[in-house]
């Protein structure tokens, strides 16, 4: 997301725009986050990512683009 968004949101942040300020902090901490996730055991089970995760793809693009004709 940074690198498609680089120019928006740092002349954003620069503004004081909460939600640029929001989306750096996100792009920021993403990889150690998810790398604390990946390296820790949950207390819970995790569903192998087998033939149903390629339906992820798919269905998250698509509810992100009826959330976007929602917001417009």
């Amino acid at each position: 997301m940074l690198s498609n968004e680089w120019p928006k949101i740092i002349d954003g942040m620069l503004w004081g725009d909460p939600i640029s300020i929001g989306a750096l902090t996100a792009c920021l901490l993403a990889p150690l986050l998810g790398l604390a996730i990946v390296r820790g055991r949950p207390a819970f089970g995790v569903w192998p990512m087998r033939r149903w995760a390629y339906l992820i793809y798919p269905v998250h693009f698509l509810l992100l683009f009826g959330l976007r004709q929602i917001i417009e």
